[in-house]
C-alpha cells in the first residue's frame, strides 16, 4: 500500500519534471529564436540607415 503510494508520487514527480523541462526548452527557444530576430531586424535597419 505504501510503496504504490509512494511510487505514484515519484511517477507524478517524475511527470511534472519532465512538462517543466519542456516548458523551459521551449522558452529557451522562443528566446533564441526572438534574440535572432530581433538581430536581423537590428541588421536591416542598420543597412538602410
Amino acid at each position: 500500500m505504501f510503496s504504490t503510494s509512494l511510487r505514484s508520487q515519484l511517477n507524478r514527480r517524475s511527470k511534472f519534471r519532465f512538462k517543466a523541462r519542456q516548458i523551459v526548452f521551449q522558452g529557451i527557444k522562443f528566446v533564441q529564436d526572438f534574440s535572432l530576430r530581433q538581430g536581423e531586424i537590428q541588421f536591416l535597419s542598420g543597412a538602410y540607415m
